[in-house]
């Protein structure tokens, strides 16, 4: 997502499973455990819809930002 000091920020799109119910903390705690520090995101964004996906089942990074941009 666009950020005024670095240009662009890492934010991660999440679908929790039915049923389950997880916190944009316990999921910065989870990537900062197993990933550099860089690849941690500075915010979350939670959505009860499936991510969108192409045809050949990758998710569709550019509809979210989209998306994203088009609520804020």
């Amino acid at each position: 997502m666009p950020d005024s000091v670095h240009g662009e920020q890492v934010t991660a799109a999440i679908t929790c499973k039915p049923g389950s119910k997880c916190s944009a903390d316990e999921i910065k705690l989870f990537v900062k455990e197993r990933m550099a520090g860089f690849k941690v995101p500075g915010s979350v964004i939670f959505s009860e819809q499936p991510l969108p996906r192409n045809a050949s089942g990758k998710i569709l990074k550019k509809q979210i930002r989209e998306d994203y941009l088009a609520e804020q």
